[in-house]
């Protein structure tokens, strides 16, 4: 009988959210005819999120997925994901990543730093912030603690003076709840209804400052190696097809999500069109921070540089 694969799978989104990556894994295990398995694990669960690339180097976990925003320490080229407002929509982006030659750049520093193959990106939900409390503007959000990662992080306090921390996923409704934290940036309000935030924070940003998250998929290259070719090329195109399913499932919950936030007593808060001026220009500017890191970092941003040029916002 042909040789049957059971790998351990840890993605970086909350266990509420293992339902996204449950399709992910009846893809491949449809596409194999059983011979396929992934056992799927959340967020945290094997290995802290910020072991998890050397966990899979180490051989600890046979696969991930992470988000390099979140490994900017050792890949500094991964803080491009974070910087707001740089893409007007999802057809701006897309071609940068998939087409331009940004994925490859970030494939290659993650070979580089952990010794693992990337096999393949997704493209996610969107970035939003959400607050506890009334705002207007960027100017009402001053001396506000946010959770956030970085470079979003430097940008809201070098520019706007909000007080920066973080916590762990399953740490932030409480923080909400407690007044520890004012406001959150975790994935989109699909993800934040997930984790009940409209229970204690009725104030979501608009738009969303980021189009999209893209996840990258790692395994260790013992472990691409040794995989019969079949199921080589169903792990690939098994991420490419999750992919689609993903952003349109998301998409088809967003509804749902903003429905359950505005009974909750949610309100959508669009910014002015200054304050998101004022952020995209910060945002390229702490482009100009990152490109400084190293080779990596250089080349990324000087993809993203090229592609404003191409389309038109150069």
């Amino acid at each position: 009988p042909a040789e049957v694969l059971e790998w351990n799978f840890q993605h970086t989104w909350a266990a509420g959210e293992n339902h996204f990556f449950f399709h992910f894994r009846d893809i491949v295990a449809e596409m194999s005819g059983g011979r396929f398995k992934l056992n799927v694990f959340s967020s945290n669960e094997l290995v802290p999120d910020m072991d998890a690339a050397e966990a899979v180097g180490a051989g600890v976990v046979d696969m991930a997925m992470i988000h390099l925003d979140q490994y900017s320490g050792t890949i500094p080229a991964g803080a491009v994901e974070q910087v707001p407002f740089l893409w007007k929509s999802v057809d701006e982006k897309l071609p940068v990543y998939f087409r331009w030659g940004l994925t490859d750049v970030l494939s290659e520093a993650v070979y580089d730093v952990y010794g693992i193959r990337t096999v393949g990106w997704t493209i996610a939900d969107p970035g939003s912030i959400i607050f506890k409390d009334e705002f207007k503007s960027l100017e009402d959000l001053r001396g506000r603690v946010i959770n956030v990662d970085d470079p979003m992080a430097t940008i809201l306090k070098e520019n706007f003076d909000m007080r920066i921390t973080f916590f762990e996923p399953e740490q932030i409704y409480t923080a909400m709840a407690t007044g520890t934290l004012d406001g959150t940036e975790y994935g989109s309000i699909v993800a934040m209804t997930a984790m009940s935030l409209e229970e204690v924070a009725h104030y979501l940003m608009a738009p969303d400052y980021q189009i999209f998250w893209c996840g990258c998929y790692c395994i260790s290259d013992d472990t691409y190696n040794t995989m019969p070719e079949d199921l080589r090329a169903i792990l690939i195109h098994g991420i490419k097809s999750h992919t689609l399913d993903m952003r349109t499932t998301y998409m088809d919950m967003t509804g749902a999500a903003l429905e359950k936030f505005y009974q909750a007593g949610g309100h959508l808060v669009y910014l002015p069109d200054k304050d998101i001026a004022l952020l995209s220009q910060a945002g390229l500017e702490a482009l100009q921070e990152i490109k400084m890191k190293d080779d990596y970092a250089r080349r990324a941003v000087e993809i993203i540089e090229e592609s404003l040029v191409k389309l038109g916002r150069g």
